[in-house]
């Protein structure tokens, strides 16, 4: 019978999981129960334990390394006196890291967010495979709080600290969040066109914008924005099915439509400065990382989420740049915004003449 404090079954779970025995999950509730029961700091409470007690909450919270109190932050020392199923962790700082000891993990829905934002994330992702829910997980917490990358040589800074929790879960803050999703969505159909991994992002980011609207009847979000900008999207971007056509005329549009698309893709890295050559080779690891028939599926799930971290990393940067560049925009005077628009012309021209010249041949 475990004593102490009532453990959740998904925390026992996790504790068996990692490997430790009923002693060790009771010995476990105990301190937790004990540090509940404290007038100290958790680091303060910490600091009292053995070397044993400490090694207790190493194992149960699968930390690589022993731990050491006097390097730990009260945000890291504070987790490690929760429960392993997530509940009860803080945030101290609202970064959307999430410390236990040293080891620091991204967390989606963040744990400062409303209660209504947690319950629409488990709706939209029930019976979802657990890889997609780790990549949602990493894209929704890219938008809010974002991370330093290395594009075409230039280092762009973290996001500035995000807005309270009471901020961005306002309708107007879902609203801006499910914007930038809906923005990257299209760069990531304009690139890859309407892949397993696009759809399924369709179909989340419109349940689970749905399911937050709920939460927030007091404020509803523009429901209507969404619809029709996720229809057009998919209407205008980039057909899901092209259609394969023997006939001259069926042939000539797959061409023009090519054409066409190639246009708009290099027309948008003239004005981004985007390498799409970035983009292919990620693309070309990701899939040789899926063909390598000797790496464990935990090596696969590892390497996978960095490489679609990086690439998450890349069409945000140009996403950003792009919005950026749109707000520049407005800003010309009418001599300078024909003079950006005859240049575009030009490159759309030269192009259009390279295909032409490449498709004669």
């Amino acid at each position: 019978m475990i004593s102490g404090i009532q453990l959740s079954d998904v925390s026992i779970q996790k504790l068996k999981q990692r490997n430790m025995g009923e002693e060790d999950i009771n010995a476990f509730s105990n301190l937790l129960l004990e540090a509940q029961g404290s007038q100290s700091s958790a680091l303060d409470y910490l600091g009292s334990l053995s070397k044993a007690e400490l090694k207790i909450l190493q194992n149960a919270h699968s930390l690589a390394d022993p731990i050491n109190v006097s390097v730990l932050s009260e945000e890291g020392a504070r987790n490690l006196l929760a429960q392993p199923d997530n509940q009860g962790k803080v945030d101290l700082n609202n970064d959307g890291i999430v410390e236990v000891g040293l080891a620091k993990t991204i967390h989606f829905p963040p744990v400062n967010a409303p209660q209504f934002v947690k319950d629409a994330w488990e709706k939209a992702t029930e019976g979802m495979a657990e890889f997609d829910k780790a990549f949602l997980q990493l894209s929704m917490h890219h938008s809010i709080y974002g991370t330093g990358i290395n594009i075409d040589g230039e280092q762009r800074p973290l996001k500035e600290q995000a807005l309270s929790p009471s901020q961005q879960w306002s309708a107007l803050g879902i609203e801006k969040l499910m914007d930038a999703r809906y923005s990257n969505l299209e760069f990531r159909v304009t690139h890859d066109g309407w892949t397993d991994q696009n759809k399924m992002l369709k179909q989340f980011y419109e349940q689970f914008e749905n399911e937050l609207s709920k939460g927030i009847s007091s404020s509803r979000v523009s429901s209507t924005r969404s619809r029709n900008g996720s229809d057009a999207l998919q209407q205008t971007v980039i057909p899901e099915q092209p259609s394969h056509t023997t006939d001259k005329r069926g042939n000539e549009k797959a061409v023009e439509q090519s054409q066409s698309t190639s246009l708009n893709l290099l027309v948008m890295d003239a004005r981004t400065g985007l390498y799409r050559q970035k983009l292919e080779e990620i693309d070309a690891e990701i899939e040789a990382v899926n063909n390598a028939s000797t790496l464990s599926e935990k090596e696969r799930h590892d390497k996978l989420m960095v490489l679609h971290a990086d690439k998450e990393s890349t069409i945000e940067a140009v996403r950003e740049r792009r919005t950026e560049d749109e707000k520049r925009k407005f800003t010309l005077t009418r001599s300078q915004r024909l003079s950006e628009n005859l240049k575009e012309r030009e490159i759309k021209n030269n192009i259009h003449s390279y295909n032409t010249t490449t498709l004669s041949d």
